[in-house]
């Protein structure tokens, strides 16, 4: 099994207590007005809009797909910014496995990991396979959800992450629906059972 990730950031002091390694799923069920990580929304449609602004060759196309040669990019994000569909060419396909590797690479220096995204939880089975490996390495694990998933899925992964810092973008449910496109009835459902089993860090506005 592998995962869509967007990134994978090292070391972070924002992302939960202490300083975590923070890893971004691709991919989000949300599509708000004012998206601080709009490159996350999407899965590449390998529509070729980004292809002309790298100006390093770091994207090519081979059976009509995109391929981005990390070794040759230079992050300028040029091909981010021309993306019109809330995409990014620049994801890797990791298997848990590889992801443990990067784990272990700074695994002295951190306290704890930090799913994020995108939405982690639209990736479920992939994310709960990363959750029950971090769990075995006695790892802090944390989640950043939204929370707009089945109440039985919530359920089933609550068990193997210590804290959630649910994304909750605004209470009114007129509100949510015109600013995200979803209604935040389940959302608030959720909350409600992870403050119950005391797995909320902290909410997030």
């Amino acid at each position: 099994m592998h995962g869509a990730i967007n990134k994978i950031l090292k070391h972070s002091s924002v992302d939960g207590p202490g300083n975590r390694l923070v890893v971004f799923f691709q991919g989000c069920n949300f599509n708000c007005s004012y998206c601080h990580n709009p490159e996350t929304i999407n899965h590449c449609m390998h529509c070729q809009e980004c292809l002309d602004s790298c100006h390093v060759n770091a994207l090519s196309v081979v059976d009509e797909k995109v391929i981005w040669d990390k070794s040759k990019c230079d992050n300028c994000d040029a091909c981010i910014k021309v993306c019109p569909h809330s995409s990014s060419p620049k994801i890797d396909h990791l298997s848990v496995k590889d992801i443990l590797v990067e784990i272990e690479k700074v695994k002295p220096f951190i306290s704890g990991i930090t799913i994020s995204g995108g939405e982690c939880t639209q990736q479920f089975d992939f994310l709960k396979e990363l959750l029950v490996e971090c769990k075995k390495q006695n790892l802090s694990v944390f989640i950043d959800t939204n929370l707009h998933l089945e109440f039985d899925k919530l359920k089933e992964l609550s068990q193997y992450f210590d804290r959630a810092m649910p994304d909750v973008k605004i209470f009114d449910d007129y509100d949510h629906v015109k600013l995200t496109e979803k209604s935040n009835e389940q959302v608030l459902k959720n909350l409600e059972y992870l403050l119950q089993e005391n797995k909320v860090h902290e909410v997030r506005t």
